[in-house]
């Protein structure tokens, strides 16, 4: 299901129609970050950054659509009592032009963030960040891309694996079977989602999108018996 993707701009982006406001770009540099954002063409995210210096984007799902598992055939009056969807899966193209630097994904679920990586010495990472403690999950050696082609990139949080991907390249990482191996269940957390690199970069065809959710109640916080949403 998507939620964002940076190939369809908006025909008249000055209405005010999106959340009650004209159209702005969802992603935005976090604190002091450099990605550049051109709104002549804003289908791409560039970054020009020295190689050891990490520049963060965030989505904020304030001004873009957030990830309540919301449908068209739902009441809209009850949209803000939906449960969060927090299986997302990010991707996008990304082109260097330079032979350094990094490129990855973060995504929380629940009170845990998850971040994939891979760095053009050719290491490719999964980790988790939790109560400020990073920790590897598994990480592989690949061969990297030419300069100036771009490559797919793209980070799965779903059914309890991480699936990062790079290229050809793949890691999987299973969180467990059971029901709470990802932490304790809340879905009145929303999720985050970044974008986070350094070097010489440029990105392209970005998009963000969630799995179904499935609950037996209508609201998240209610008694009311709903169905699959």
């Amino acid at each position: 299901m998507p939620v964002y993707d940076n190939d369809y701009q908006p025909a008249r982006p000055r209405e005010g129609l999106f959340k009650g406001h004209p159209w702005r770009q969802p992603f935005k540099n976090v604190a002091n970050s450099k990605w550049e954002i051109d709104e002549g063409n804003a289908a791409q995210f560039r970054l020009a950054s020295p190689a050891g210096e990490i520049h963060r984007l965030i989505y904020d799902s304030s001004i873009g659509n957030d990830f309540r598992a919301t449908y068209a055939y739902n009441d809209v009056r009850g949209y803000n009592h939906m449960p969060y969807c927090s299986d997302l899966m990010v991707r996008f193209y990304a082109a260097s032009s330079e032979l350094d630097g990094v490129i990855g994904i973060s995504l929380s679920k629940y009170q845990t963030y998850y971040k994939a990586w891979v760095d053009y010495s050719g290491e490719m990472v999964i980790a988790k960040v939790s109560e400020g403690k990073e920790t590897v999950l598994d990480s592989k050696t690949i061969k990297m891309w030419a300069l100036g082609k771009s490559v797919l990139v793209k980070f799965v949080n779903v059914d309890h694996q991480l699936i990062f991907e790079f290229g050809p390249e793949k890691l999987v990482y299973d969180l467990g079977r059971s029901a709470d191996d990802a932490g304790p269940r809340k879905t009145n957390v929303e999720p985050q989602v970044k974008i986070f690199g350094s070097g010489r970069l440029t990105l392209s065809h970005i998009g963000i999108f969630r799995d179904v959710h499935y609950t037996a109640r209508k609201f998240a916080d209610s008694g009311d018996f709903g169905r699959a949403i």
